[in-house]
């Protein structure tokens, strides 16, 4: 079984264990039990003995056998820390063990995979865990010791993010970069009554700018029949019908002269407003960059 990142594993070294344990036989009998695994290379089991037997009854030893349970089975990370709790213990009890647990953990340092965690916008990221265990936001400025292999990372702000990272097992270094976690800016829908009306207004448009057209045929069509009627001027014709035929036409071409431009210009608007109705603009920006789009909805 894998362990669990967490940068608070040298909490093993409280004042807890300077407390008698009523449990030290059972301890010690996990212990031993453990370096008989270990020495048959069971590791995963030798390491979960030495783990029961350290929550009963702390002690140098046990942190040291557990270090070296997890360093044979390439869980580097886990060992550093443990080792470096051993010593600390160690140090706590002034026990000679000392130098030879830091060393050990020492030894590891160059060895160790680390996990590097960017925040893209901090601000927006709350909290911050590996593998489960939180992680304090200000541990992230610096890689983190990991052991090899799969690693989760999740992360919560406004929104969630979770995302997975295969840590090599050479000591090379491995990096999660977490989006922003704010919440999206509310993208304001455009009025109901945009749309109904440019259809409207586009409609009412066209159709004015067909009877306007329709008024203009018409009125050159009374043009040509006056002309025929009264070759040269209308004013001195004395045929009464092309006279008032001249009229109409007039009246035709006034229409039309209004009814167009007019027709043109609600036509216009509504396009405009037709164009703009579903029309919405989404822009953002961040750490060196930013960026903006648009969007029509027909």
């Amino acid at each position: 079984m894998r362990v669990a990142l967490t940068v608070a594993l040298l909490l093993v070294t409280s004042s807890a264990f300077g407390q008698a344990s009523s449990n030290a036989v059972a301890a010690e009998e996990l212990f031993q039990q453990g370096r008989a695994l270990l020495e048959k290379h069971e590791l995963e089991a030798a390491c979960e003995k030495f783990r029961a037997s350290q929550k009963l009854d702390p002690a140098v030893g046990t942190l040291f056998s557990l270090g070296e349970c997890y360093e044979q089975r390439s869980l580097l990370a886990s060992a550093w820390l443990t080792y470096r709790a051993a010593a600390a213990l160690a140090a706590q009890r002034a026990d000679p063990r000392e130098v030879s647990a830091q060393s050990s953990a020492q030894a590891l340092e160059a060895r160790l995979a680390r996990l590097h965690i960017t925040l893209t916008d901090p601000g927006s990221v709350a909290e911050v865990t590996v593998d489960g265990d939180p992680l304090v936001l200000e541990a992230l400025e610096t890689p983190l010791p990991v052991d090899p292999g799969k690693h989760r990372v999740d992360a919560r702000g406004d929104r969630t993010w979770s995302g997975t990272v295969d840590v090599p097992d050479n000591g090379a270094s491995a990096q999660v970069i977490v989006p922003s976690l704010a919440a999206p800016r509310p993208v304001p829908r455009p009025a109901v009554w945009r749309r109904p009306l440019a259809i409207g207004m586009l409609d009412a448009g066209l159709v004015t700018v067909g009877i306007g057209a329709i008024f203009g045929m018409q009125a050159i069509v009374k043009g040509r029949d006056v002309n025929a009627q009264c070759p040269g001027s209308s004013a001195t014709c004395d045929n009464m019908a092309a006279v008032q035929g001249n009229g109409t036409g007039k009246t035709y071409a006034d229409v039309s002269t209004v009814t167009i431009p007019v027709g043109l210009a609600v036509a216009a608007v509504g396009g405009v407003l037709l164009a703009t109705s579903g029309t919405s603009v989404d822009a953002s920006a961040g750490p060196g960059a930013a960026s903006a789009s648009m969007r029509w909805t027909w």
